[in-house]
């Protein structure tokens, strides 16, 4: 119980050694039972599931010997099985371990049985399904007073929000818990995530506040180390970006790291200071560094690894920042009508997600719309136009003509619609196909 309570309190230390010291006094074999099976939860939380089964077999087989409840061990069992490929066979231990943890009128292990059964399914459904499975389990927690321990289920369910493009619910879903959770570490979690939700809609006042109160909570979680990045690299903040990505870096997980370092790009942060400083780079990842550097061929190579086989579950609004990135790559190229098609499947995909995202798709699919298919020639003219060159600068840069120029300029006002060069210039600046002077 010691233990338990240290991990609720955010101490793994704590409740490492709390476990070594019931390990060491030993007792009953009802007492090892309870042991084995809190080893067991504790090596799901922190360690991988393959690893966890040996140990959850070992809890349960204790349990039966000593013949007291297998609830517990079975909950650990069947989350572990389910992780590890044997779904069908671990969601079906979890239901039954939760029919025994209400028979033996154990209800903290019913409310594990329903949040882990959410954890391992959720990742599988789509917006309706998963909405029914969430609000099914928010249900029986209440049914049975565990409306305390609701926090990690409602976490689960914004992350659900968060993978179907859905910002509102997912808003919705954090405000309804944060003003009343009273476990610390979930608070932490949910003042994070409700800062960089308020990113998302380019609510940067607010999630400065929210950084200052996950931070006045003295507990800096990986999603605290996340939002830090993410206003200092909006320049909303007066941490160096690159300081706060070092140290995200440095002591996050891979997953947040990788967080971190999408919105470092977002807030400006040059690709290679990104490169040096985050050493796991996923396909996604890379992709979107290679057109943050300009490396636009490589990018289009890595998307069939970056959006995953067919079935891969990626959340919308990743898959929607791949489409975005790779359109513009294409459109440097000069490929334009491949662009249009990713913007348009970007904007499909953002289409319940309001805010900066969802901008820069729709401004670039309205440029594409509005600008026609620029070739590649007329691009590197464009560029040299925001590089605010002559027409007789132009002609000597690309090795061509200043009549081809003149050519090349006059298809570019109209294609982009600019009145002026300037106007073109601000245009190539304002989509990504030149940088700010």
């Amino acid at each position: 119980m010691v233990a338990a309570t240290r991990w609720c309190l955010g101490d793994p230390d704590g409740h490492r050694r709390a476990l070594d010291r019931a390990a060491a006094v030993g007792g009953s074999p009802a007492s090892l039972a309870r042991q084995l099976a809190a080893e067991a939860e504790s090596a799901l939380r922190t360690e991988e599931p393959a690893g966890v089964l040996a140990l959850a077999e070992a809890a349960l087989a204790a349990a039966e010997r000593a013949g007291i409840g297998i609830a517990p061990a079975s909950v650990t069992l069947g989350t572990a099985l389910a992780f590890t490929g044997a779904f069908d066979r671990g969601t079906a231990l979890l239901r039954v371990a939760r029919r025994l943890a209400e028979r033996d009128h154990d209800p903290v292990t019913v409310g594990r049985a329903v949040h882990n059964l959410v954890a391992v399914s959720l990742p599988r459904l789509g917006d309706v399904d998963g909405r029914r499975l969430f609000d099914e389990a928010m249900a029986t927690l209440a049914r049975f007073g565990l409306e305390f321990c609701a926090g990690r289920t409602t976490g689960l369910g914004i992350a659900h929000a968060v993978a179907t493009g859905d910002l509102a619910r997912a808003e919705a879903l954090v405000w309804s818990r944060l003003p009343i959770e009273g476990d610390p570490v979930e608070r932490v979690r949910f003042t994070a995530r409700a800062g960089l939700l308020a990113l998302e809609r380019g609510d940067d006042p607010l999630a400065v506040r929210m950084l200052a109160r996950a931070d006045a909570e003295g507990r800096d979680t990986g999603l605290v180390r996340v939002l830090r990045v993410a206003v200092a690299a909006r320049g909303v903040h007066p941490v160096d970006p690159v300081q706060a990505l070092t140290e995200c870096a440095e002591r996050c997980r891979p997953v947040r790291v990788v967080e971190a370092a999408r919105w470092a790009l977002h807030g400006g942060v040059p690709a290679a200071t990104v490169e040096e400083h985050v050493a796991v780079r996923p396909p996604q990842l890379r992709l979107l560094l290679a057109v943050a550097a300009g490396r636009d061929t490589e990018a289009v190579d890595l998307l069939p690894e970056a959006l995953g086989p067919a079935g891969t579950n990626q959340s919308r609004t990743d898959v929607a920042a791949v489409h975005t990135a790779v359109a513009h790559a294409l459109l440097r190229l000069g490929q334009a009508g491949q662009a249009r098609q990713h913007a348009e499947r970007a904007v499909a995909l953002l289409a319940h997600w309001p805010g900066w995202r969802l901008t820069e798709a729709e401004t670039l699919l309205h440029s594409l719309r509005a600008g026609g298919d620029l070739t590649a020639r007329e691009i590197e003219v464009l560029g040299c136009l925001a590089a605010g060159m002559t027409n007789q600068q132009v002609a000597s840069s690309l090795g061509i003509s200043i009549r081809t120029v003149t050519v090349h300029v006059s298809n570019l006002l109209r294609k982009t619609g600019a009145a002026s060069r300037t106007e073109a210039a601000l245009w190539a600046v304002r989509h990504r196909l030149a940088p700010e002077r």
